[in-house]
């Protein structure tokens, strides 16, 4: 058993070798995220803080993976946001709106054993991570996740860069085949997003200038109703040589709406990461390096075929 601890041990630490220096040459070639941002005229000043996640360093890779796959579930997600906001209780009936009473007390053994709650021998249980006062940076954390994990982007999230004005954080950034991403992740629903919280994400699009920039609100209410709306009015409303007054906001498909292939606004439905890979193909397909940039040019191929430049309204 030892034998076998220290080989994997072993290969373990040859593996994070290897991987460091494929990210010192991806740097070296200029693909990486420092150099774009240095490219962009921008420096980074800081990350997160990790006592503001609930992932800590205490965790186990294996314990790390468990909370991965969790967080791929609405209803935990939904139920994590409680546990932030009430801190501790003597019961578990205040934090089952969004899931059964097994599930909770599920839920609520399994982050006991992963050292973010404590409980009690009564049922009482708190929260052990003091500096975690919201569940916003823990949401960026599982989206850079996803980047990392199943686009294979290099990432960064809970970003604040030496930049001008709006400032402000910037959630998530990765570079996919060359391309900047950047997301606005928001884990309050609809009614407590307001067109200042858009307008400043618009503003930030400015200052980085992303290759592809996604708006991410963490719901399964529909988008149409208030975020398209004040999108399409922040849009109408930019001065004339913005370039951004010709510019429509376009249904991709259910909650998915676009402008021009390159900003995106979408929920959480269904599932978050099919959603961002829905949003990283469409892009990638229109604005990609391929054999022909736009979908237009393809016109009804193969023989048969619709044609695919063809959008949803």
């Amino acid at each position: 058993m030892q034998v076998c601890s220290r080989r994997l041990k072993a290969q373990n630490n040859l593996l994070s070798r290897r991987n460091a220096f494929l990210e010192r040459t991806v740097n070296r070639l200029g693909g990486g995220l420092p150099q774009m941002l240095k490219r962009r005229g921008l420096i980074l000043q800081r990350t997160v803080g990790p006592q503001r996640l609930l992932v800590h360093r205490g965790m186990s890779p294996r314990a790390k993976e468990e909370f991965y796959r969790l967080m791929h579930r609405y209803s935990f997600r939904l139920w994590l946001r409680d546990v932030i906001r009430l801190r501790e209780g003597n019961d578990l009936e205040a934090i089952c709106s969004y899931c059964s009473a097994s599930s909770c007390r599920e839920y609520m053994e399994i982050l006991s054993r992963m050292g973010m709650v404590q409980i009690q021998p009564g049922g009482a249980w708190r929260l052990l991570r003091p500096g975690v006062t919201s569940f916003g940076e823990t949401l960026e954390w599982f989206v850079a996740e996803i980047f990392r994990r199943e686009f294979c982007a290099q990432v960064i999230h809970g970003v604040s860069l030496r930049s001008p004005p709006p400032g402000g954080d910037f959630d998530v950034l990765a570079a996919v085949e060359g391309f900047l991403v950047y997301v606005e992740c928001k884990s309050s629903p609809p009614r407590g997003i307001e067109a200042e919280e858009m307008a400043g994400f618009l503003g930030r699009c400015h200052v980085l200038a992303p290759n592809l920039a996604l708006f991410l609100v963490d719901t399964h209410l529909r988008m149409l109703d208030k975020m398209v709306p004040i999108l399409e009015e922040l849009l109408g409303a930019a001065a004339p040589d913005s370039g951004l007054t010709c510019q429509r906001v376009q249904r991709l498909e259910r909650e998915i709406f676009h402008v021009e292939h390159t900003l995106y606004v979408l929920n959480s439905a269904r599932r978050l990461a099919g959603n961002l890979r829905c949003c990283l193909m469409d892009f990638l397909r229109c604005k990609g390096p391929g054999i022909l940039k736009t979908r237009e040019a393809l016109g009804a191929w193969p023989p048969g075929s619709p044609v695919l430049g063809n959008d949803q309204g």
